[in-house]
């Protein structure tokens, strides 16, 4: 034994406690969206890729290696043609360290079973606690990891499928055991994607191996529906109320034309959500046409279409071509394979894959798939210190100095004093120049300022912060709306000119090409055309906003005041009254897309 390996045996932590601290993390980390758990979980993935790069002579160079760093090496060249930056580069970066530390870390083939063995039995802790916090909810809420039940059905999916496959290998109590927590697991997130994955997959591993089981898993797939659950109470909601349950194939032409309209890297890596709202559908069920906006395509194959491009096809062709070839293969019964395709299966109807928990374990199970004889490649002390220095380098930039700017934001929001709330902002935007949030909010203190104040300074500062905001990410669709409101507040501090009904139009035209199903601009540009004169324009804009939401109710009120809408008064108070009923079954919150769309005119314009 060389003085390299001496060295990788004695270091610690070991390979398979790396495994169960990545584990731990992306799995019982309550909120995974914050600055903070990337920065913790980018740290991790980064200390443990240099200790390996450091305690290894020589590093393993399989397929598994050249394929992941042709999908990185596309996901980087999507991120020049995305509009806003900061999200695709902070989104890539998390991809690029899991993949870097995958690739630098040598594991044994022979140990990757015990690999799966601890992973296991992470996942029957995770899918007991979440039982327990069925039963007994004692932090208030039901889906503290993952944030989302699906996903945690999802999690508990995989570890229903490996200890099946270790109960059809050898029936054994303990299995059963295991096999029977995290199938309550599934039961309890009631997640219809984890039980359908489920199903299928203890099938094909059943047709493989114990076909005599065939009877009894049709029977469990037939009390499902008849004996009340969780899952037989997911399907009926979907069935009655759900607005999206149906609604997938609209989600997924929404792709198709966001691609057709940005065909060579599509709008940029994770930038599906706010373009969302320009491609926005109809909702067949609810109480408005347009309440809700996807936040996902809800498939990851048609995700790499709407923010990759041709980009992203070429990617995922190759990324399946290559771990189908494999898959498919001889020994189709292999826990690693049933376990990528479950993945690969659930990817095609929600968002996963990019997922921390997901995107690590996926790429693992590629790579336990692919290294069966790895090829190795030496490495000098100077390319040790190259990769050293870009990885702290990458830390720095991408996780250090964004957690301190949001830290920043946080303290400037309890400064009572302007000038040192303006001097924080300054400061964060200076450690994370491509957040258009920073100068969001100093364009709103800004505007404030104005409006007490009537300093035409405060004015232009304001005005420059919003087109900053315009230009770091142009579908911020509030940018123009505070644009807008922002001329709006000229002709009352007597500094109306010829020219100023165009500078408020122009910004509400910019913030309904963004959003153009949101009908409270339609109806912010009939009250500018209104009140300089416009009324035809304005009658017409009025029109159009009720022709999106027909239950809008302060549009109805402008067009009835002035332009008698509905000439009968008893027929216009009839159809205010059916929505306001509406609007008290839903109860919506204030501040929210519904709320403001059956508000009374005296409720404020939404900003």
């Amino acid at each position: 034994m060389n003085l390299s390996q001496l060295i990788y045996r004695l270091s610690y932590p070991n390979p398979k406690t790396e495994f169960g601290i990545i584990l731990t993390l992306t799995l019982f980390y309550p909120s995974q969206t914050s600055y903070l758990y990337f920065t913790i979980f980018a740290g991790m993935m980064i200390f443990f890729s240099i200790r390996n790069i450091w305690i290894s002579r020589n590093v393993s160079f399989s397929r598994f290696s050249r394929l992941v760093l042709a999908f990185n090496l596309l996901m980087l060249t999507s991120i020049f043609f995305s509009s806003y930056h900061l999200k695709s580069i902070l989104f890539f970066a998390d991809l690029l360290l899991v993949s870097f530390y995958l690739i630098f870390s040598f594991l044994e083939h022979k140990d990757f079973t015990e690999y799966f063995d601890i992973l296991l039995y992470f996942l029957t802790a995770f899918s007991l606690f979440h039982v327990s916090l069925k039963i007994f909810p004692y932090f208030g809420q039901e889906h503290l990891f993952l944030g989302n039940p699906i996903y945690q059905g999802i999690a508990s999916g995989i570890a229903v499928l490996i200890a099946f496959s270790r109960l059809s290998a050898r029936v054994n109590t303990i299995d059963g055991i295991l096999l029977a927590i995290n199938g309550l697991g599934v039961f309890i997130s009631s997640s219809k994607a984890s039980y359908l994955g489920v199903v299928i997959f203890c099938l094909y591993m059943i047709l493989l191996k114990r076909k005599k089981w065939i009877p009894f898993i049709i029977a469990f797939i037939m009390l499902t529906f008849i004996i009340p659950n969780p899952i037989k109470k997911m399907v009926v909601y979907s069935i009655t109320k759900d607005p999206y349950s149906a609604n997938r194939l609209d989600m997924w032409k929404m792709c198709v034309d966001i691609f057709k309209d940005h065909p060579v890297a599509g709008v940029g890596l994770d930038n599906f959500e706010r373009v969302a709202p320009r491609y926005n559908f109809k909702q067949k069920k609810g109480p408005a046409n347009y309440f809700k906006a996807p936040r996902m395509p809800h498939s990851d194959y048609f995700k790499l279409l709407a923010e990759m491009g041709t980009l992203g096809i070429l990617a995922l062709l190759f990324t399946l071509f290559f771990v189908l070839r494999k898959c498919l293969a001889e020994d189709r019964f292999d826990i690693i394979k049933v376990i990528i395709l479950y993945i690969l299966f659930q990817a095609l109807f929600i968002n996963l894959v990019f997922k921390s928990f997901f995107f690590f374990l996926l790429l693992f199970s590629i790579k336990a798939l692919s290294e069966k004889r790895p090829k190795f490649r030496s490495i000098s002390i100077q390319h040790k210190f190259v990769l050293t220095f870009l990885f702290l380098s990458l830390y720095t930039i991408l996780y250090i100095l964004p957690f301190w700017s949001d830290r920043l934001i946080v303290k400037s929001e309890n400064r009572a004093d302007i000038a040192e709330a303006i001097k924080l902002l300054n400061s964060a935007q200076y450690l994370n120049p491509l957040n258009h949030e920073l100068a969001y909010r100093k364009a709103v203190i800004y505007f404030n300022l104005f409006k007490e104040t009537s300093l035409i300074e405060t004015f232009h500062s304001s005005l420059d912060n919003i087109k900053l905001v315009q230009r770091l990410n142009p579908y911020y669709y509030k940018a123009y709306l505070m644009e807008a409101e922002l001329y709006s507040t000229l002709p009352a501090k007597q500094m109306k000119y010829a020219n100023l009904e165009q500078e408020i139009l122009e910004p509400l035209e910019a913030a309904q090409k963004v959003s153009p199903f949101y009908p409270f601009t339609r109806l912010l540009k009939a009250e500018v055309n209104l009140e300089f004169g416009n009324r035809e324009k304005a009658r017409a804009e009025a029109i159009a906003a009720l022709d999106i939401e027909p239950q809008f109710v302060r549009a109805l009120y402008f067009l009835h005041n002035n332009f008698n809408y509905i000439p009968d008064p008893a027929e216009f108070q009839k159809r205010i009254d059916d929505i306001l009923n509406l609007s008290a079954q839903y109860q919506p919150n204030p501040g929210t897309y519904l709320f403001e769309l059956f508000s009374l005119p005296s409720t404020n314009t939404p900003q």
